[in-house]
């Protein structure tokens, strides 16, 4: 956050002119305050979108690789295993069982982390692609 303590770097001047819009004199003279300040809001806004939906599509993949991963376990052991809620120790509950020749489960599962896992991955790219 700018404190008017220090001057920003040379170097940042003209790109920063030029994205907000006004003249270095105007800058310099802070002669435009307030569409200065909607400027930066504006970037700030668009910044926390940003992050949004990165860590949205983030979630969306880590959940889609999650499923696949559980669903190529399924294909290849063609066994399920389930331990109710609560139970621990020697008092645990598991529910098993086995997946007969065709896994609907396994289609199933993969097909919904195969499509989380897409729109993760379209929602970090438009996320990255737009706000700039």
């Amino acid at each position: 956050m700018e404190t008017g303590i220090g001057y920003p770097d040379i170097n940042t001047l003209e790109p920063l002119v030029d994205a907000l819009g006004i003249t270095l004199t105007e800058l310099m003279n802070c002669a435009r305050d307030e569409e200065i300040i909607a400027s930066l809001e504006i970037a700030r806004s668009q910044r926390k979108r940003m992050v949004k939906r990165i860590a949205g599509g983030g979630v969306l993949c880590i959940a889609g690789m999650f499923m696949l991963l559980y669903a190529l376990k399924l294909f290849i052991t063609r066994t399920w295993t389930f331990m109710l809620p609560g139970s621990d120790g020697p008092t645990a509950v598991f529910v098993a069982g086995r997946i007969g020749n065709f896994p609907p489960a396994v289609i199933v599962i993969g097909i919904i982390g195969g499509v989380a896992l897409v729109l993760g991955i379209v929602t970090i790219i438009r996320a990255n692609n737009t706000d700039h």
